[in-house]
């Protein structure tokens, strides 16, 4: 995918499409109040995901948003600090920043634009039981959606006993969200497992749950973690994995 963060790149989905064959492009809902700042990337909002939507939809694009309503995350982070200032709660301190109902929350409002755009929208990296049931509901309510899910969230919860190691945006979740996504797979509804896979080294997560960097790889885990604890432990037919 692309990203899609300035006027200029939102100016040129047209011919990313045309010139280039891109016709996906990832949205970061977050970047809001200064989120985006680490990468370069500008404050955008709800008005401007909207104009993404309606780019796709007159050139055969797709959106596809990182869903965080993240004015109520960066409150909740506040809150969190004080009662944890150490970060000793470690992923579970994570995940109370950027719970699930915040995840859930955008892909409702990102699911109600796309389709009030006429755009197909592709929901990445869903973590938690929560925020499936938000795009599977906007499934039933018409709107053209893909659901994605990755091997982190079906294999680690907020236990895990690396920690920090763990931290990721959205967040390790705890084992019910993993078996709620399991139970996704298993009943069809997940399109796609994928990756969100972030290059980073084990220095990166030092300093704390508070100032580790986000993110981590998993090109190579996806094959493995189908097999072995989809299709041996569970079930899930091979011509499922593979079609996912």
């Amino acid at each position: 995918h692309l990203i899609i963060s300035t006027e200029d790149q939102l100016a040129n989905v047209p011919k990313y499409v045309s010139d280039y064959g891109v016709p996906s492009f990832k949205i970061f809902m977050n970047n809001r109040n200064g989120e985006g700042k680490r990468l370069g990337l500008p404050d955008i909002d709800d008005a401007y995901l909207f104009r993404l939507a309606e780019a796709c939809a007159a050139n055969g694009g797709m959106v596809c948003p990182h869903p965080e309503s993240i004015e109520v995350a960066h409150y909740l982070r506040e809150k969190v600090m004080k009662d944890d200032p150490e970060g000793t709660g470690g992923l579970s301190t994570w995940n109370a920043t950027r719970p699930p109902f915040v995840e859930a929350d955008a892909i409702q409002r990102a699911s109600r634009l796309c389709k009030s755009a006429g755009s197909p929208i592709y929901v990445v990296h869903t973590s938690s039981g929560e925020a499936f049931d938000a795009a599977l509901a906007a499934r039933q309510h018409g709107v053209d959606i893909t659901i994605e899910t990755c091997p982190h969230y079906l294999t680690h919860d907020v236990t895990w006993e690396r920690g920090t190691v763990g931290k990721i945006n959205p967040p390790l979740r705890e084992k019910e969200d993993c078996d709620a996504l399991w139970q996704a797979i298993i009943d069809g509804h997940v399109d796609t497992i994928a990756s969100d896979h972030v290059h980073r080294t084990i220095a990166g997560k030092d300093g704390g749950i508070w100032k580790a960097s986000p993110g981590c790889p998993g090109l190579e885990t996806i094959l493995p973690v189908m097999l072995t604890e989809g299709h041996h432990k569970r079930g899930v037919p091979l011509s499922r994995i593979v079609s996912m």
